[in-house]
């Protein structure tokens, strides 16, 4: 818990003009206040919604909670009735990111949480002026209209430097982040992230590229499956291995068969050293998955029940029921698994009809260089924080080019169907992202930029097409890597 009185006065002097203040503020801190603030909360632990929380939310709820109080109480002048939405609001985009416990990520992963749970207990309890559904609904429209991502806008140079780690990337437990492994405690977090360092020692770049595409499509899913223990679990495993691979067949020749293969093995052996899944479950995760990825590629559509499952013992015959990567191309080759090769052209249905004409590309291109000059002086100071700065730059020059050449479509008229089309474009026709997955967190936080300083209408149908289209980066990116190895 922050109780360090000289920096909280030292922060109080600065944030005294901000106007959900209620002057005169006090000299002294007062102890007890902020205790019988406190003890009004205590009822919360006993609610059924809070005893189904998990227990990184419980670990931490006791330490948010009290801060919370003391910044209302020592820095607003606010006992639980004089709350407001906007004290609260001040509280998380104003005071918290000033704070040591700015540098904590297992805990900021909690406080949204901890704070939607305070504002519909001090409502629901009506401890507060506000009706529920008022306060709750203008907190939450103030958030929205700050553009406030609590992780990101905790910017920090500490923060940006965890956020643009490369080699490996580094994983986030922000649903909202495009390379994360959401809704799992830090310390499977932690271990995921050792095992990216191990892969990445590797040097095999499909290997690595299949790696991310699996934590980054639904991984919250996968663990799950990774975790299951009754029947019924593991029939939702195979489901969920299914939606994983499915994704990846189509596209699929004889070596990233094998190295998808590689792959699952790799982890689920990770996951059993670390003590994640005993013996038993490894086992069953190798077997499962490898005969999903078996039988859903081509090979099914040409062979007999028998001849798949001679051709399947012969692929398998491995420990554990692993992958012989000899006999796979020995056997694999022979039907002639082959690439899909789909060429993409822009969906009319999202071209504006108003055709822009070369003004309008030099306005769009003037415009862009100025936003991102911008960007990367307040929010990329440092220079040597992206190695690959100026090539992110070139495809987002790129992406404004296509927008306005075969959409028509300036920034301002972006939507997700149309840049999400754009995107799915641009990742089918350029190699030079191939093994490059951080390009689509610096662009997100580049869209976040830009709705902060009002030059789009909304991050958030913006970056929706950012979600639509990662799939399609992994799947082009994959085929393309794999197809260098043949």
């Amino acid at each position: 818990m922050e109780k360090n009185f000289e920096k909280f006065l030292k922060l109080r002097t600065v944030l005294s003009e901000l106007p959900t203040v209620r002057q005169p503020i006090s000299e002294t801190f007062d102890e007890k206040r902020v205790e019988r603030e406190e003890k009004k909360l205590d009822k919360m632990t006993k609610t059924r919604e809070f005893l189904k929380r998990p227990n990184e939310f419980k670990r931490y709820y006791h330490e948010l909670t009290e801060l919370i109080v003391r910044i209302q109480v020592t820095m607003f002048n606010r006992d639980i009735k004089d709350w407001t939405p906007e004290s609260l609001a001040d509280a998380m985009t104003e005071v918290i990111p000033l704070l040591d416990i700015a540098k904590k990520w297992d805990v900021l992963d909690q406080l949204d949480d901890v704070m939607a749970d305070i504002i519909y207990f001090i409502t629901g309890q009506h401890l507060v002026k506000h009706g529920e559904r008022e306060f709750t609904d203008d907190y939450f429209k103030i958030m929205s209209e700050r553009r406030m991502s609590i992780n990101y806008d905790f910017g920090s140079e500490n923060f940006l430097k965890h956020q643009f780690k490369s080699d490996p990337i580094q994983l986030s437990q922000d649903d909202s982040d495009l390379l994360f492994v959401g809704g799992i405690n830090s310390e499977l977090l932690d271990n995921l992230e050792e095992f990216l360092s191990e892969q990445s020692k590797t040097d095999n770049s499909l290997q690595m590229q299949i790696t991310y595409a699996l934590l980054t499509e639904r991984p919250r899913n996968l663990m799950d499956a990774f975790f299951a223990t009754d029947y019924e679990d593991i029939e939702e495993t195979t489901i969920i291995y299914q939606s994983l691979f499915e994704r990846y067949v189509g596209i699929m020749n004889v070596e990233t068969f094998i190295d998808m293969s590689k792959v699952i093995h790799k982890l689920a052996k990770f996951l059993n050293r670390q003590g994640w899944v005993d013996d038993t479950k490894y086992q069953e995760l190798l077997k499962q998955g490898n005969q999903l990825l078996f039988y859903m590629s081509k090979l099914s559509e040409k062979f007999t029940s028998n001849s798949l499952d001679r051709i399947e013992t012969k692929v398998f015959n491995g420990p554990n029921y692993t992958i012989n990567a000899s006999n796979a191309r020995k056997y694999l080759s022979k039907p002639g698994i082959t690439l899909i090769n789909t060429k993409l052209h822009p969906n009319e249905k999202f071209k504006l009809k108003n055709v822009l004409d070369d003004h309008q590309l030099d306005l769009e291109i003037a415009q862009f260089r100025k936003n991102m000059d911008s960007f990367l002086t307040i929010r990329i100071s440092d220079p040597n924080l992206i190695f690959d700065k100026e090539l992110f730059c070139e495809v987002i020059l790129n992406i404004h080019k296509q927008m306005v050449r075969k959409y028509n479509r300036r920034l301002s008229k972006w939507t997700t169907r149309s840049l999400t089309d754009c995107l799915r474009q641009i990742y089918a026709e350029i190699n030079i992202l191939d093994e490059k997955p951080l390009f689509l967190r610096f662009f997100d936080i580049y869209l976040q930029y830009l709705n902060e300083i009002g030059k789009i209408k909304d991050y958030g149908t913006l970056h929706r097409a950012l979600m639509n289209s990662r799939t399609d980066y992994f799947v082009n990116t994959i085929r393309r890597l794999s197809s260098k190895k043949t």
